[in-house]
């Protein structure tokens, strides 16, 4: 652990903002139970197995098959869960929004002309969810035995880690007071409704 918390340093990542300790948990071993074993037998602890891990989370694609491959170096031997999200959610999901408002007005005004009425006023506006949903999380599961350190060490290019795409959703509703083009007001309502990515 000591080795790759050097390297994760050496690469450049910054402690608590980009790695974190993620697991450190210690489990005992018992020794196994004879075949003949007789009633004075009793359980015994032989040993102990620690499991620790690191999590990264960096905005640094470019580096992601670097550190996989300079911690199998370092000893890792189980580097998995790759996972992609937002670096910026609120914002994608305020374009989201935006795209898709301006999408049921545009909408609503190509009906209303279709119709030959126009538009008077907004009534009603609500946005049912505006989600992000992210590429499946990519397992990369890395045993990282004696022939793959040594291959890696062996200046076998690391690992292709692709982010792929991110796709931002939100559905907007309007609901709109119409009129005739020419005369009174006609106490009318209808409702355009658009959902939109953003990505």
């Amino acid at each position: 652990m000591a080795r790759l918390t050097n390297t994760v340093k050496q690469l450049g990542f910054q402690e608590t903002t980009e790695w974190r300790t993620a697991r450190y948990d210690i489990s005992p071993q018992w020794k196994p139970r004879p075949r003949n074993a007789g009633n004075d037998w009793t359980p015994e602890v032989v040993g102990y197995t620690v499991r620790a891990g690191l999590a990264v989370i960096s905005k640094r694609m470019d580096l992601a098959g670097t550190l996989i491959a300079e911690a199998a170096i370092a000893g890792a031997n189980d580097i998995g869960a790759v996972q992609f999200s937002l670096s910026d959610p609120r914002t994608s999901r305020s374009e989201a929004i935006q795209t898709a408002a301006g999408n049921a007005i545009a909408d609503a005004r190509s009906l209303a002309t279709a119709s030959k009425v126009r538009l008077v006023a907004i009534q009603r506006l609500s946005l049912d969810g505006a989600d992000a949903s992210p590429p499946r999380p990519a397992e990369h599961m890395y045993m990282a035995g004696t022939a793959m350190r040594r291959a890696v060490a062996d200046k076998a290019a690391p690992p292709d880690i692709s982010g792929g795409m991110v796709t931002v959703t939100a559905n907007v509703t309007a609901e709109w007071e119409i009129a005739p083009l020419c005369g009174a007001h006609t106490e009318e309502v209808g409702n355009t409704d658009h959902k939109d990515t953003d990505q």
